[in-house]
Protein backbone atom coordinates (compact mmCIF):
# COMPACT_ATOMS: atom_id res chain seq x y z
CA UNK A 1 0.00 0.00 0.00
CA UNK A 2 2.76 2.62 0.77
CA UNK A 3 4.45 1.66 -2.76
CA UNK A 4 1.11 2.55 -4.03
CA UNK A 5 0.43 5.68 -2.55
CA UNK A 6 -1.82 4.38 0.57
CA UNK A 7 -4.16 2.69 -2.30
CA UNK A 8 -5.42 -1.38 -2.17
CA UNK A 9 -5.84 -2.27 -5.36
CA UNK A 10 -8.40 0.47 -5.95
CA UNK A 11 -9.46 1.71 -2.38
CA UNK A 12 -7.33 4.27 -0.53
CA UNK A 13 -6.88 2.41 2.91
CA UNK A 14 -3.90 4.86 4.37
CA UNK A 15 -4.03 8.41 3.39
CA UNK A 16 -2.00 10.06 0.82
CA UNK A 17 -1.28 12.80 3.25
CA UNK A 18 -0.08 9.84 5.50
CA UNK A 19 1.84 8.54 3.09
CA UNK A 20 3.46 11.82 1.60
CA UNK A 21 4.84 12.58 5.50
CA UNK A 22 5.76 9.64 6.21
CA UNK A 23 7.74 9.74 3.12
CA UNK A 24 8.89 13.15 3.23
CA UNK A 25 12.02 13.40 4.98
CA UNK A 26 15.13 14.64 4.37
CA UNK A 27 18.00 12.33 3.05
CA UNK A 28 19.10 10.16 5.89
CA UNK A 29 16.01 11.07 7.98
CA UNK A 30 13.76 8.80 9.92
CA UNK A 31 10.01 9.78 9.84
CA UNK A 32 7.15 7.89 11.04
CA UNK A 33 8.87 4.76 11.45
CA UNK A 34 10.70 4.86 8.03
CA UNK A 35 14.23 5.74 6.78
CA UNK A 36 15.52 7.11 3.60
CA UNK A 37 18.11 4.60 2.52
CA UNK A 38 20.31 4.93 -0.59
CA UNK A 39 22.84 2.70 -2.15
CA UNK A 40 25.73 3.21 -4.55
CA UNK A 41 26.22 1.04 -7.06
CA UNK A 42 28.91 1.59 -9.51
CA UNK A 43 27.99 5.47 -9.94
CA UNK A 44 24.58 5.10 -9.96
CA UNK A 45 22.38 6.02 -6.62
CA UNK A 46 19.50 4.12 -5.91
CA UNK A 47 17.27 5.37 -3.00
CA UNK A 48 14.80 3.64 -1.36
CA UNK A 49 12.53 4.32 2.20
CA UNK A 50 13.27 1.18 4.41
CA UNK A 51 11.31 0.12 7.62
CA UNK A 52 14.06 -1.96 9.63
CA UNK A 53 13.63 -4.22 12.53
CA UNK A 54 16.03 -6.33 14.56
CA UNK A 55 17.92 -9.41 13.46
CA UNK A 56 18.08 -8.26 9.85
CA UNK A 57 14.25 -7.60 9.07
CA UNK A 58 13.78 -4.87 6.14
CA UNK A 59 11.11 -3.89 3.60
CA UNK A 60 12.51 -1.51 1.28
CA UNK A 61 10.29 0.34 -1.54
CA UNK A 62 12.07 1.17 -4.39
CA UNK A 63 9.76 4.01 -5.86
CA UNK A 64 12.08 4.36 -8.71
CA UNK A 65 12.29 0.56 -9.99
CA UNK A 66 8.78 -0.37 -9.11
CA UNK A 67 10.13 -3.02 -6.70
CA UNK A 68 9.68 -3.71 -2.92
CA UNK A 69 12.51 -6.47 -1.12
CA UNK A 70 11.76 -7.90 1.92
CA UNK A 71 14.31 -9.84 4.45
CA UNK A 72 12.91 -11.65 7.30
CA UNK A 73 15.66 -11.86 9.75
CA UNK A 74 16.98 -14.38 12.82
CA UNK A 75 19.92 -12.85 13.20
CA UNK A 76 18.49 -10.79 16.36
CA UNK A 77 21.32 -7.96 18.54
CA UNK A 78 23.93 -9.70 16.47
CA UNK A 79 24.92 -6.60 14.75
CA UNK A 80 24.32 -4.40 17.95
CA UNK A 81 27.02 -6.97 20.14
CA UNK A 82 29.30 -7.69 17.49
CA UNK A 83 29.46 -4.48 15.26
CA UNK A 84 28.57 -6.82 12.02
CA UNK A 85 26.56 -5.83 9.63
CA UNK A 86 23.08 -7.76 8.40
CA UNK A 87 22.81 -9.82 5.77
CA UNK A 88 20.24 -7.63 3.81
CA UNK A 89 23.20 -4.26 4.13
CA UNK A 90 24.83 -7.03 2.37
CA UNK A 91 22.52 -8.71 -0.02
CA UNK A 92 20.90 -5.65 -1.44
CA UNK A 93 23.92 -3.84 -2.82
CA UNK A 94 25.89 -6.70 -3.94
CA UNK A 95 23.17 -8.90 -5.62
CA UNK A 96 19.33 -7.19 -6.21
CA UNK A 97 21.06 -4.07 -7.07
CA UNK A 98 23.55 -5.34 -9.19
CA UNK A 99 21.10 -8.06 -10.47
CA UNK A 100 18.90 -4.68 -12.31
CA UNK A 101 21.74 -2.97 -14.00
Amino acid sequence: MYKDGGKWKETQVISKGWVNKTFGMEDGDYGYLWYEKHFDIDGKKYSSYQASGNGGQKINIWPELDMITVFTGGNYNSYQLYGVSTPPNRMIPNYILKAIE
